[in-house]
C-alpha cells in the first residue's frame, strides 16, 4: 500500500498540531518501512524540519508578508498534481480542507481527518471562514471514512452533518516521546507557570492573564513562560503593563526540538481553551511529568480523564483557586505527575499510526 499526503498544512503554517500530526504518522511509516509520499517542495514548518529523512526547502524563512502561506502553497502545487495525476498510490490523505484534488484523484479512496468544528460551532462569518466551512462540507460528503481525533469531534461533526455515524472513526492522536540533547539549557526561571501554542480568540489568553495576574504580583518568586507560537502583540504587550505583571511573562520561540525541557520544568501547563478537537500539549506535558489544569469543556475531560485539574472557562476565581491549590500542595502535584505518565501510555504515536494503518486498508 502506497500512502499520498499534501502540503496544505505544511504550507500555511509554521507550528501548530495538525502539522504534528502528520509527522507522527509520517515519522512511524518511516521508521517501519511502510510506503508514503508527501508532495511538497517548501515549507517553513517546525516540525516538518525535525523530520530529517523529508527534503524540503526553506521558504523566505526569516521574512514575513502577507499571504506567505499562499504563495508557499502556489509554488507546491505542481508537486503534488504531478503525483495525483501519476496514480502511482493506494489512499489519499489531504492534511486540510481545500477540495482541489477531487478532479484529480479519480476512483482513489481518500481519508479526511477533521481535527475539530470550530467554525462552524463559533459561526466564523469571515470570507476565509465562510470558504473554510464549505471546502470541509464538501470533503466530508466526499470523503470514504472520516478520522474524528476525539469522540467530542464526531459527537460535533454529527451536529452539523447528516451522515451515517459508521462513516466516522475515532482515533485519538498520539505522540512519540522524543530525548532532548543533553547540553540543550534555555535560560527559563526555577518557577514558573507555562501556556504554549497559538493565543488568539478561542484559546482564551487574556481570561488567563486577567486569572493569574494576582497570583504573579503576590509570588515574587513565580513567572509566566509562554512557549512557542509569535511573539507578544501590542496588545498583550498592553495588557500585561496596565495588569503591572510585564516583568513576570516570558516568551520564548520554542520548537518541538527543546519544547520538553519547558514542559519538565514547569510547575503546571495551564490550558485556558473554550474548545479544542483534541489538545496535543496535554499529552505532551503529561509524557513529561508535567501537572496539568485545564478547561472543563470540549475533548478535554475526554483527553485527560481524572489525570488533570479543570477550572471553569469563563470563572477567573476558578482557575486562580485550581492554580494556588496545586502550587501549595505538593502531594496533588506529585499524584498529578504521576496519573499524567500514566495516562500518556494511551496516547501514542505507535497506536494511533496502527489504527490510521487500518483504516487506510478497509477501503481500498
Amino acid at each position: 500500500m502506497q500512502i499520498l499526503y499534501d502540503d496544505q498544512i505544511f504550507s500555511f503554517m509554521e507550528f501548530g498540531g495538525i502539522s504534528k500530526y502528520f509527522c507522527e504518522l509520517m515519522d512511524y511509516y518511516h521508521s517501519n518501512n511502510i510506503p508514503y509520499e508527501l508532495g511538497l517542495k517548501y515549507s517553513n514548518n517546525q516540525h516538518l524540519k525535525s523530520l530529517t529523512f523529508i527534503k524540503q526547502k526553506a521558504f523566505c524563512k526569516d521574512i514575513k508578508f502577507p499571504r506567505k502561506g499562499l504563495m508557499i502553497h502556489f509554488f507546491n502545487h505542481p508537486a503534488i498534481i504531478k503525483k495525483l495525476l501519476k496514480n502511482e498510490y493506494d489512499i489519499f490523505h489531504p492534511t486540510y480542507f481545500n477540495p482541489y484534488f477531487l478532479k484529480y484523484n479519480g476512483k482513489k479512496p481518500f481519508v479526511l481527518t477533521v481535527y475539530d468544528m470550530i467554525p462552524e460551532i463559533f459561526g466564523d462569518e469571515s470570507f476565509l471562514g465562510k470558504l473554510l466551512i464549505k471546502n470541509k462540507k464538501t470533503l466530508i460528503y466526499e470523503a470514504d471514512k472520516i478520522i474524528a481525533i476525539s469522540e467530542n469531534t464526531k459527537k460535533d461533526i454529527l451536529k452539523f452533518y447528516s451522515l451515517d455515524e459508521d462513516k466516522i472513526e475515532v482515533i485519538h492522536i498520539g505522540i512519540k516521546k522524543r530525548e532532548v540533547p543533553i547540553n540543550t539549557k534555555i535560560p527559563i526561571p526555577e518557577k514558573y507557570l507555562l501556556f504554549v501554542g497559538n493565543r488568539e480568540g478561542y484559546k482564551n489568553f487574556s481570561f488567563l492573564i486577567h486569572s493569574i495576574s494576582p497570583i504573579l504580583k503576590e509570588r515574587a518568586d513565580l513567572f509566566f513562560v509562554c512557549a512557542g507560537s509569535s511573539k507578544f502583540s501590542e496588545a498583550e504587550i498592553e495588557l500585561f503593563s496596565g495588569l503591572k505583571i510585564s516583568d513576570k511573562i516570558l516568551h520564548y520561540p520554542a520548537n518541538s526540538a527543546i519544547l520538553p525541557i519547558f514542559y519538565r520544568k514547569a510547575l503546571c501547563f495551564i490550558f485556558p481553551s473554550k474548545y479544542e478537537g483534541f489538545g496535543i500539549p496535554i499529552i505532551e506535558a503529561f509524557s513529561e511529568g508535567c501537572p496539568v489544569i485545564l478547561s472543563n469543556t470540549s475533548s478535554f475531560p475526554e483527553i485527560a480523564g481524572s489525570a488533570g485539574l479543570y477550572f471553569n472557562p469563563d470563572d477567573q476565581t476558578s482557575l486562580k483557586e485550581c492554580v494556588c491549590g496545586l502550587l501549595d500542595d505538593d502531594k496533588l502535584s506529585i499524584k498529578l505527575k504521576l496519573d499524567g505518565l500514566q495516562k500518556a501510555k494511551e496516547f501514542t504515536s505507535e497506536i494511533m499510526a496502527k489504527k490510521t494503518l487500518n483504516i487506510y486498508y478497509s477501503i481500498i
